[in-house]
């Protein structure tokens, strides 16, 4: 009879949860943070295209640029730049269309005719970010930071290692660092903060902590979870510290894609709340005691 009525629970729990994911208008997640916008050739203004736009992406967020702006050795010899030492440039393409006279020749009729054929020649070149150059960066504007001094507090006792720089956020767990943009890309403080204790709940699942974390695969029942355990620990915590008040709301914007999940496991989200309430305890375990006299029993 018990089994019966802790199934009805989990349905009617999980399905509020559902229902609540479902309503959300926000049809998939939403980065926090701008991006540095798409790649340009710093001489010509103009946006760089097609293959051309990914090899600059790729290679912005793997080498952590914070500007857009490219342009060849050429171009930067006649702008007075020159290369940093060390610096190695990437590689894109440009297809270039060349005219030029053709001969026909008819099978059958042996005539013979001129005419104009467009030729097209794909060509490699070297580009480099205007931070591997001497030349100044532009400054890039963001949206004016303001740090919320109870979150600093907290974060400022944890002993997790955060590193600023790129276009990303993550945990790694191999290296048990997190990564997240420069606070200034990200559209609020708010966000900033919702997004580090995003990773701050993976960063507890490290075997020298709470052991949650594995090596479940992108689309698995596990990854699954520990998205939703992250999202829900974040959510726990930033209500604790009363920041991120739509938190919940853009969690569940998040793990939309996790719908068939939780449709078929109705223990799914009891066993992801629990763990995301024991990553909360854990996080704020750290945050500092008010000072005081202490009570005697």
């Amino acid at each position: 009879m018990s089994n019966r009525v802790n199934e009805s629970v989990c349905r009617t729990v999980t399905q509020t949860i559902i229902d609540f994911v479902a309503s959300v208008n926000t049809p998939q997640w939403v980065q926090p943070w701008q991006g540095m916008g798409l790649p340009r050739n710093k001489a010509s203004g103009k946006p760089y295209r097609g293959i051309n736009t990914l090899l600059l992406l790729v290679a912005a967020m793997r080498m952590k640029f914070r500007s857009n702006l490219w342009l060849t050795f050429n171009q930067l010899k006649r702008m007075g730049g020159r290369v940093k030492p060390g610096m190695r440039g990437t590689g894109i393409v440009f297809f270039s269309c060349h005219e030029g006279p053709v001969t026909l020749v008819d099978d059958i009729s042996g005539e013979v005719n001129e005419t104009i054929e467009k030729r097209w020649l794909l060509r490699n070149y070297i580009v480099f970010n205007v931070e591997q150059t001497t030349l100044e960066i532009e400054p890039v504007n963001a949206p004016q930071f303001t740090p919320i001094e109870i979150a600093d507090d907290l974060i400022a006792e944890i002993p997790a290692v955060i590193e600023h720089g790129g276009d990303s956020a993550y945990y790694n767990m191999v290296r048990d660092t997190i990564t997240l943009p420069d606070k200034g890309a990200f559209e609020s403080a708010d966000a900033y903060y919702a997004t580090l204790l995003h990773e701050l709940t993976h960063w507890t699942g490290h075997w020298e902590r709470l052991s949650r974390l594995d090596c479940g695969q992108f689309g698995s029942t596990t990854y699954a979870k520990e998205e939703l355990v992250a999202e829900l620990g974040s959510a726990f915590v930033c209500a604790h510290l009363g920041i991120a008040k739509n938190r919940l709301q853009h969690g569940a914007a998040y793990i939309k894609s996790w719908l068939k999940i939780l449709n078929n496991d109705i223990r799914f989200i009891f066993k992801a709340a629990n763990d995301a309430q024991k990553a909360c305890d854990h996080i704020m375990s750290y945050r500092r005691k008010p000072a005081g006299k202490s009570k005697t029993a």
